[in-house]
């Protein structure tokens, strides 16, 4: 009896061979089907990573295209301030020495407007002498604010004096310095104005407090020119000090300024 009727005619082995038989082939079902759905899991897989991979390229090419485009941005603003600073910082530097050679121009005219003996008109003797010699102590003392004291009124004063109607000489003399006097401190205060004009005209390009020290030098300017008849000598003297300490305070305040630089605005944004 070959293999093959051996199993034909025996139940048991036949039993045994179809009951191995079946659990290979379910065997083989269950690992086709394990195969199919990690085969099924693992495309899924791959198939979310590439999406969210592409994704996440499309995301970082966006932001980097925003990246881009806000560097650009920042670098044309801060060439832009850089630019508008440079032009602010150049006006500064003109106008600073401008305000302070006023200042200084104006005390200085003060200085020399309180003492008026040089305005000598005793040895005149004829009233053809009086205009070219105020004119040449002008020249010669550098005093702009008497040239410019010689209105209409003094010149018409001189030409239409007659000495038959009016003997006396040097009352004449003297009413006609006291009007140059006058003329010169509207002069001073005309000056004045302009400095104020100046300030207010660049208000922009100057510290607070530098204009704070202006506004009390140009208040103490125009106590003494236009109050000098109310103001007795110790007060104008004590004015005249303190004016002077904010000029030399101002001085310094402008030098550090111009040599600093006013950069608080850049370091704000930053």
């Amino acid at each position: 009896m070959d293999f093959q009727s051996l199993i034909t005619h025996n139940p048991f082995l036949t039993y045994l061979m179809s009951g191995a038989l079946g659990g290979i082939i379910g065997g083989l079902l269950l690992l086709l089907i394990q195969t199919t759905l990690k085969q099924g899991v693992a495309y899924q897989y791959k198939k979310k990573l590439k999406d969210f991979n592409h994704q996440y390229d499309e995301k970082l090419a966006s932001f980097n295209e925003q990246i881009a485009i806000q560097a650009e941005y920042r670098k044309l603003d801060f060439d832009r301030k850089i630019h508008d600073f440079s032009l602010y910082s150049s006006k500064r530097h003109e106008l600073y020495p401008a305000l302070f050679k006023q200042i200084h121009q104006l005390e200085h005219i003060l200085r020399v407007a309180d003492d008026t003996s040089f305005i000598h008109l005793d040895n005149v003797t004829s009233k053809d002498q009086i205009l070219p010699l105020i004119k040449k102590i002008a020249r010669l003392s550098n005093f702009k604010p008497l040239e410019m004291a010689i209105d209409e009124e003094i010149i018409s004063g001189i030409q239409e004096f007659d000495p038959n109607e009016h003997p006396d000489w040097n009352i004449f003399l003297g009413i006609l310095k006291d009007l140059l006097i006058n003329n010169i401190w509207m002069e001073i205060f005309k000056d004045i104005r302009l400095l104020d004009v100046f300030v207010s005209d660049n208000v922009l390009y100057f510290s607070e407090d530098v204009i704070s020290k202006v506004t009390d030098i140009s208040d103490d300017l125009k106590t003494i020119s236009i109050g000098r008849h109310k103001i007795s000598n110790q007060e104008r003297e004590s004015i005249r000090r303190k004016m002077q300490r904010n000029i030399n305070e101002l001085r310094l305040m402008i030098k550090k300024e111009l040599t600093v630089g006013d950069y608080s605005p850049l370091e704000k944004e930053l």
